[in-house]
């Protein structure tokens, strides 16, 4: 962490979210601030009260590919949603006319009463 101004840091600092090398700088410039000493002290109140609540949890290694290929599929998985809505209102809109068409003869070829007449020739 690295910031200009080391009064910044007193919440982390009071949070335990500051790495070793930040910290121990941290912690010199408290030696020489009255201000931030007052500060962490009362920080430290706040962070016991989280502490509490449970402990931060830090993301293992890879979480954020982890999250950005979860992301990613379900990106994919929707696309192929769209694409399967699309290609389905496709046919409809295509085969469905040709289907009432189709069947609109009515029974037995589309003669009243539905007598069939077939000749024979021989």
């Amino acid at each position: 962490m690295q910031t200009t101004e080391p009064h910044i840091r007193v919440g982390a600092y009071a949070l335990g979210v500051l790495g070793r090398a930040d910290a121990f700088r941290f912690e010199e410039h408290l030696e020489e601030c009255p201000l931030c000493r007052v500060r962490a002290r009362e920080l430290a109140g706040v962070a016991a009260r989280l502490a509490v609540a449970g402990p931060v949890v830090r993301p293992g290694p890879g979480f954020a590919d982890r999250l950005v290929a979860a992301v990613a599929d379900g990106r994919r998985r929707a696309g192929r949603r769209r694409l399967a809505l699309v290609a389905a209102a496709v046919v409809l809109a295509v085969g469905g006319p040709w289907a009432v068409a189709g069947s609109s003869d009515g029974p037995a070829g589309g003669r009243p009463g539905g007598v069939r007449v077939e000749r024979w020739v021989g």
